[in-house]
């Protein structure tokens, strides 16, 4: 069916890839390109050091170097600057996983085309999003745009998806959940639904995310302090 926002992304993709083309066009080698090639130079004496420590470092930490590398390695595909995940559900799935056996932090975005046409002109929202231990293509209309670039994303892969699938591994394997955001009772009932779906899962707590804090500018405000205390003291893992 006929999407007008989709129309929208997919016409300004082939705009901004025909102008890119036209600016080419009888561009000769620069000094500026020269430059660069001295600047390579450089480059490759420093990452000759960093070459010798990551030797080492592979030798001590074998595992934990080869899942670096994994995610390092892991193929890109860039829209307007949004650096999307080229991975299918199954393979978001076992990175998920992952993330859940280590103890630390882990941030996923589910970029829609909406999203990165914003992410195109805001700077900031762009190296936020791109800062993310695991992005996927939320929209329809990323997949289309990744074909036009001659670089076709695998498939989308939604955050509902993602989400639901976390639910069912937290379920079997007996992580516990905290659910933040939507309008006041939202989460609530959410939590009440899920334990009817699964009777041992363990949601330790919930809040809406109508409170003050640094996602409306307002840091360190005394209702996200509490939330955050909150959700420390409960412990979701």
């Amino acid at each position: 069916s006929y999407d007008p926002k989709i129309d929208g992304f997919m016409k300004e993709l082939d705009r901004i890839q025909n102008h890119y083309v036209e600016d080419f066009k009888g561009v000769e080698v620069s000094n500026d390109i020269i430059k660069s090639l001295d600047n390579l130079e450089r480059l490759k004496a420093e990452t000759d050091k960093y070459l010798e420590k990551f030797y080492y470092l592979t030798d001590r930490h074998n595992n934990a170097v080869i899942e670096v590398l994994k995610r390092w390695d892991m193929e890109k595909v860039s829209i307007f600057g949004v650096n999307i995940f080229n991975i299918d559900f199954n393979e978001a799935t076992e990175i998920v996983k992952n993330f859940l056996k280590e103890d630390k932090i882990h941030k996923i975005y589910t970029p829609n085309t909406e999203i990165v046409m914003e992410a195109r002109d805001n700077e900031e929202i762009r190296a936020i999003i791109n800062s993310g231990d695991l992005i996927i293509a939320d929209g329809i209309g990323l997949i289309y745009g990744s074909r036009m670039k001659k670089k076709p994303l695998k498939e989308r892969v939604t955050g509902f998806d993602i989400s639901m699938e976390l639910i069912d591994i937290a379920n079997k394997e007996g992580y516990s959940l905290y659910l933040l955001g939507a309008k006041p009772g939202v989460a609530k009932r959410a939590a009440e639904n899920l334990k009817k779906d699964y009777p041992t899962l363990n949601v330790v707590g919930h809040h809406d995310g109508y409170f003050k804090g640094t996602h409306i500018g307002m840091k360190n405000h005394e209702e996200e302090i509490q939330v955050i205390e909150e959700i420390n003291r409960l412990k979701p893992a």
